[in-house]
């Protein structure tokens, strides 16, 4: 019998999810030959199975997990993967993550805190399609296998949709 006590929404630890070892093994034999998208009733442990338990079991492979449920826009979404993605990069590239950043100062936009967040200048937000390949590019030039994990995905277009349809940029 398991000393486990229920934590209904709460955040666990790897070691607390349990009998998932069998899927997992599953979820990692599917992606080392396509992509992989998980989907199932909410509060079934489908963050805690890829952000918890294969995002610390990744080995040599780079593992990168990213909530996009906030993105109420394709620019805030390649925004938030800018952040996560300059994280991984080499020298050379978070230069030129720098770089973009010195440009939308000054051009007079926003940028975040942390020193490769990003807020892409309006005037750009039309291209977020040529950011989001160049970036994901990018990424995929890393050495070894890189895999992102985007959560709450359909939240997030479903948001992207609400937006669009009230008049927000698309």
């Amino acid at each position: 019998m398991l000393s486990q006590t229920a934590n209904p929404g709460g955040k666990l630890a790897p070691d607390e999810v349990v009998g998932r070892d069998d899927l997992i093994k599953r979820l990692w034999w599917i992606l080392e030959r396509r992509h992989l998208y998980l989907t199932g009733e909410r509060r079934m442990g489908k963050t805690s199975i890829i952000r918890d338990k294969m995002g610390s079991e990744s080995g040599d492979i780079r593992f990168i997990y990213m909530d996009v449920s906030r993105a109420i826009s394709p620019i805030e979404f390649v925004e938030r993967l800018q952040e996560i993605g300059a994280q991984h990069l080499d020298a050379k590239k978070r230069l030129a993550s720098r770089l973009r950043i010195t440009w939308s100062k000054l051009v007079g936009t926003e940028v975040g805190g942390d020193a490769f967040s990003l807020k892409i200048p309006s005037a750009l937000a039309s291209n977020w399609k040529v950011l989001l390949e160049g970036l994901l590019q990018d990424l995929a030039r890393l050495e070894g296998r890189t895999i992102i994990a985007f959560d709450e995905l359909p939240l997030m277009l479903d948001a992207i949709r609400r937006n669009t349809k009230s008049g927000g940029e698309a």
